[in-house]
């Protein structure tokens, strides 16, 4: 059984797919598994990945396009190995990355280890001038990771993460609606299960999509939608969280302020609230909406009355975080 088993979605990337291939045989850690699962494409893809004979290629082809996570989950099944690589057919490994993961993993506490990015150009070049931004990842407390995550934004980087195979079994297979988002979900799910790391090396040359104009990640309105619409669903994930003491360090500050503490029969509550100091407009509509919920649910009204002394008049009030405007 190989010790790594990358996992690569590739979906028409004549141009790239090479490259990436030649970084990963190239590596100093040769213990592993290359699964590359093409998603239906339309160019030269396979025919490109046909041409490299290495007994550590897998490929498998989609009879018709079903996007990221249905490749990532295609591959998570056909793979052994106990640690589990995620990155794109367009990105590049650097010749020691499968080394320095495998040494991160030798930690038996650790879940998920990410990386920092160096950014490229369709020429492979590197891009200075977006040095480096988002893709310089920053180790946080766990409890810094969940609440930017919940109530500002992801500040986490896919390509290159690197999972705990059993870890990662406990949530697979993984949605394959989920298109912007896919990554940001799969974070959140593996948050719950304890250690995350940020490798100090940046081991993975990653793409920038406005270098691909025809990339789903690619600045632009459709993007903009796209996330927008999947916000809810992704947020539905935090519900699952159900450390109470955990939430109480992670959300202190609003705890204090709206007076609303976590409790595990009026969770979905409780995230709602949280949910309203949100500066993202369409975070606070989804903790509307879960307030909304639990309020119409069985015994809802009693039990936020008994709980936080809510009645209808608070909810009323609850505009505020909308308006600014006190009633």
């Amino acid at each position: 059984m190989p010790k790594i088993s990358i996992l690569v979605p590739s979906y028409n990337h004549q141009k790239y797919v090479g490259a990436f291939i030649e970084s990963a045989l190239a590596q100093s850690f040769e213990d592993f598994e290359l699964i590359i699962v093409d998603d239906a494409s339309t160019d030269g893809n396979v025919e490109e990945i046909l041409k490299y004979k290495d007994e550590r290629i897998i490929l498998i082809k989609h009879p018709y396009n079903r996007g990221i996570n249905a490749g990532l989950n295609t591959a998570f099944k056909k793979s052994q190995s106990p640690v589990v690589i995620f990155i794109a057919s367009d990105d590049l490994l650097e010749h020691h990355a499968l080394e320095q993961i495998h040494l991160a993993h030798q930690n038996r506490e650790l879940v998920v280890a990410y990386t920092k990015l160096t950014p490229i150009d369709e020429n492979n070049q590197v891009i200075p001038q977006a040095l480096y931004g988002y893709l310089d990842m920053k180790l946080l407390s766990r409890e810094e990771f969940i609440w930017t995550t919940f109530l500002q934004r992801n500040v986490f980087v896919s390509p290159g993460m690197s999972v705990k195979r059993k870890f990662l079994s406990k949530i697979m297979p993984l949605p394959c609606a989920m298109m912007n988002y896919q990554d940001y979900l799969l974070h959140i799910e593996l948050m719950k299960f304890g250690e995350i790391t940020v490798l100090p090396e940046r081991i993975v040359r990653y793409r920038l999509p406005l270098a691909i104009s025809n990339n789903a990640s690619s600045p632009n309105e459709a993007t903009f939608w796209r996330e927008c619409l999947e916000t809810e669903a992704l947020l539905d994930a935090f519900l699952s969280y159900d450390d109470i003491e955990f939430l109480e360090r992670t959300f202190a500050r609003e705890i204090a302020s709206s007076g609303v503490r976590p409790y595990r029969e009026t969770l979905p509550f409780f995230f709602g609230v949280m949910a309203l100091f949100s500066p993202v407009q369409v975070r606070k509509f989804w903790g509307y909406h879960q307030i909304m919920k639990f309020y119409n649910s069985k015994n809802g009204q009693e039990i936020l009355h008994e709980k936080y002394g809510f009645t209808f008049a608070h909810f009323l009030k609850l505009t505020k975080f909308f308006t600014g405007v006190q009633q």
